[in-house]
């Protein structure tokens, strides 16, 4: 998956820190060892596009990403690329199914919400399909004036694929 026009090097950051931490013992060299590694529930990459930030974090054994729109950003500056699909779909549930050689990798319908007064507030969007690899969204009645969160979940269909995120 790729951002397309998107900033190539994002500030990074981790949030929502978790008490485990790991410690890796490679080699024969002390001094090549890591301990007291910690975990962290997410990761922030900040204005992916100018406005937009985007955070991966993992949910019930899947991994969601939400964009993250903030007051007075369009969010059709977000366009993704799939390289490496044979071809894409959007099923009758208005997911998005990216099809690999005998595998298929399911990017569900995509949920939308917006805060007004501390309340959340489903809106309706869905994905664009814009060519042979390339997706976008369309969101209906959103407040331009107030963030706009789009939560995203990939979930894996058949259990051995790879793919890279960049």
């Amino acid at each position: 998956m790729q951002l397309i026009g998107a900033n190539p090097a994002p500030p990074i950051a981790s949030a929502d820190e978790m008490i485990t931490r790991s410690n890796y013992f490679i080699g024969n060299d002390p001094k090549q060892w890591r301990t007291n590694i910690h975990h962290y529930g997410k990761v922030k990459y900040s204005d992916v596009y100018p406005g937009v930030d985007l955070v991966y974090y993992g949910n019930q054994r899947q991994l969601e990403y939400d964009f993250v729109v903030r007051p007075g950003t369009d969010p059709k500056a977000i366009k993704m690329r799939f390289q490496g699909t044979d071809r894409l779909d959007i099923d009758k549930h208005g997911d998005l199914i990216l099809h690999i050689g005998d595998d298929t990798i399911c990017h569900h319908k995509p949920k939308i919400y917006q805060y007004n007064n501390g309340i959340k507030e489903s809106l309706a969007g869905n994905y664009i399909l814009q060519g042979k690899d390339e997706v976008s969204f369309e969101i209906v009645n959103y407040d331009i004036n107030r963030p706009l969160i789009m939560i995203r979940c990939l979930y894996i269909l058949l259990t051995w694929v790879a793919m890279a995120l960049t």
